[in-house]
């Protein structure tokens, strides 16, 4: 899972992007969690971790990735 920060939730940041692209070339899985995210799941800024929300958002979303990986055995 690639962390997101702010300024990647619109999917075209192009050193997010080249990451991702990495990542695949060197045949990682990525989840992806930037679609899940929006501005107001962050802190304030200065700021730039998770609020409750963004945590709340990807924990679920990892939980279920998790359970479906344990589901395919």
């Amino acid at each position: 899972m690639i962390i997101p920060f702010r300024e990647h939730l619109d999917g075209k940041e192009p050193r997010y992007l080249a990451v991702i692209k990495i990542a695949a070339e060197l045949g990682f899985e990525v989840w992806e969690v930037a679609p899940l995210l929006e501005e107001s799941d962050y802190a304030r800024e200065p700021d730039f971790h998770w609020n409750r929300s963004g945590h709340r958002k990807v924990a679920y979303f990892l939980k279920e990735q998790i359970a479906a990986e344990f589901a395919d055995r």
